[in-house]
């Protein structure tokens, strides 16, 4: 098995998977000047979820449709 170490300025590259603790199946992001977000796969699909706000910010499901929490812009 392979440790890997943060360097001095913070990266780190994995050769492998990356195993979370939990249910695996959510990466949690608590930034300290935007709304903590979950981004994964759950029971709705890929999620992007707003846990500050309470609402999927992003949701695909597994049948390909989307959703989006605001407007959707298309470049001409």
């Amino acid at each position: 098995m392979a440790i890997n170490f943060l360097n001095t300025v913070g990266n780190t590259t994995f050769a492998g998977n990356v195993t979370l603790d939990g249910d695996g199946k959510l990466l949690k992001f608590t930034p300290t000047s935007y709304d903590d977000v979950e981004l994964g796969i759950d029971s709705n699909g890929f999620v992007i979820y707003n846990t500050t706000d309470a609402r999927y910010d992003l949701k695909i499901n597994g049948d390909g449709n989307a959703t989006f929490a605001g407007t959707v812009y298309i470049p001409s």
